[in-house]
């Protein structure tokens, strides 16, 4: 079942994305000869713009899909048709994760986004996307428990929710630190040995995992427990 509503997920998510990557992709093969053979003029500037105005775009309508995919199936009026499917929320919540996390993906790579790091680092930032994802669903969720002004609710939930969290990631980064035998620090201080990007990448993968796995619990908890679509 996991799989018919990912077909589902993809088919309705990417509609509208996969024309910005067309056109994205297309703008970077105009823009390329300009730079190869350093040509200037009003033409590379407006293509150059463009360019840059269709990363944006990119980055809102990924940002915009993965909010309007989980409120309008989950909590919207597609919802009474969807929490009527023979699956739990545990599926329900892996089907939109999922496709979260393929269009962050599909972002960074249509969009060339060039990043100097190691695996590790990579894996680290895709961490990261799971826990702003569910950061979202949750502070969705727990707007939805109000009859009124839910969206309102929604947002100063998820700017109170990131504060805490960012606030309580660093605390137990630098316990974890400290643990490891390291000194103390909340970002990365750099590549100068493996051994440093070691002590520094291992913490925060644990807790960005640990408070990915709690999001994802508490928006379980109020699909199954709490879900009010009135």
């Amino acid at each position: 079942m996991l799989i018919k509503l990912l077909k589902y997920e993809f088919r309705a998510a990417f509609r509208e994305l996969i024309p910005l990557y067309i056109a994205l992709l297309g703008i970077a093969v105009l823009l390329r000869p300009f730079y190869l053979y350093n040509l200037s003029g009003s033409l590379t500037g407006i293509t150059a713009l463009v360019y840059a105005a269709l990363i944006v775009a990119v980055m809102v309508m990924s940002c915009l899909t993965i909010i309007q995919r989980f409120s309008k199936t989950m909590l919207g009026a597609e919802g009474y048709l969807m929490h009527t499917l023979p699956v739990s929320a545990t599926v329900h919540i892996f089907s939109k994760l999922i496709t979260a996390m393929v269009i962050v993906g599909a972002g960074f790579l249509v969009g060339t986004v060039s990043m100097v790091m190691s695996f590790g680092f990579l894996l680290l930032s895709f961490f990261q996307s799971a826990r702003w994802i569910l950061m979202i669903y949750a502070a969705a969720c727990i707007g939805h428990l109000f009859s009124r002004g839910r969206a309102v609710i929604s947002v100063l939930t998820y700017v109170v929710m990131s504060a805490v969290l960012g606030e309580a990631q660093v605390f137990v980064n630098e316990l974890l630190y400290t643990a490891m035998g390291g000194a103390p620090a909340t970002f990365l201080p750099g590549f100068d040995s493996t051994w440093v990007f070691g002590q520094s990448l291992l913490p925060q993968l644990l807790t960005t995992l640990l408070i990915s796995i709690a999001l994802f619990c508490v928006v379980r908890y109020i699909l199954e427990n709490r879900l009010n679509l009135e």
